[in-house]
This record gives C-alpha cells, sequence and structure tokens, in this order.
C-alpha cells in the first residue's frame, strides 16, 4: 500500500443509488477511489 499523505486526502461522499454493481465499480475507478467504509447503522 503506497504510503498515507494526509495533505492530499480526499473524502467522497456515496448517496442512495440505484447503479449496478459493475456500473459503480467503473465510476469508482474512473475517480481513482480505491476505498470504502459503510457507516450505515444497519448495513
Amino acid at each position: 500500500m503506497e504510503d498515507l499523505n494526509l495533505n492530499n486526502l480526499i473524502c467522497f461522499t456515496v448517496g442512495h443509488s440505484n447503479h449496478e454493481a459493475n456500473h459503480f465499480i467503473r465510476l469508482s475507478k474512473a475517480h481513482k477511489i480505491n476505498c470504502f467504509v459503510d457507516v450505515r447503522s444497519l448495513p
């Protein structure tokens, strides 16, 4: 894993969506998002 530079850390939020899983993955890769955290109280 690359060294984490907190000066360049960007946090994205993900709202409710009906995207197919493959489409969601393509969108994530297109924007170079490679880490997700589920913060729902009831996943």
